[in-house]
């Protein structure tokens, strides 16, 4: 520059306002890398929790059965460290689907769990037997038969 200043005083006035739109476009990127590196890096936390959760047996009665869903926006970081989180095409994207049942043990205690669809249907409320879970997924659960 003939004068010694940057390159942006060779704008003269609109320089200043040239500098301006620089700094709040990198502030925006980096904001945004940074958003998605904090989001990718709580959903691995979730799923390593998930996975260092003990497995545990309980006996229960099914109380509810629900389904969640939940827009692509509004997805909770357990719900997608959860290996029962199903996506559902709608429209032009897609939703994500959680299926969930309330157990009641004997004492009146309530949990609930997220469950795979494939287990989802073969429960059915009123159901009495032994749970098996993991953190806040069903593994498996034995019905106990009535005789």
């Amino acid at each position: 520059m003939p004068d010694g200043s940057d390159f942006f005083g060779a704008f003269g006035m609109m320089g200043a306002g040239l500098r301006a739109v620089v700094v709040l476009f990198f502030i925006i990127f980096f904001g945004v890398i940074g958003l998605f590196i904090y989001r990718v890096a709580s959903v691995g936390r979730a799923k390593a929790k998930m996975a260092a959760a003990p497995e545990v047996q309980a006996r229960g009665r099914v109380v509810d059965k629900r389904v969640e869903t939940l827009s692509p926006g509004h997805t909770g970081v357990a719900e997608l460290g959860s290996p029962n989180v199903v996506e559902v095409p709608m429209g032009d994207g897609s939703a994500w689907q959680l299926y969930k049942v309330t157990f009641e043990q004997a004492g009146g205690e309530r949990f609930e769990l997220s469950v795979p669809p494939e287990q989802y249907g073969l429960i059915i409320e009123g159901d009495s037997g032994t749970v098996t879970m993991k953190g806040g997924d069903l593994l498996s659960f034995s019905r106990e038969l009535l005789r």
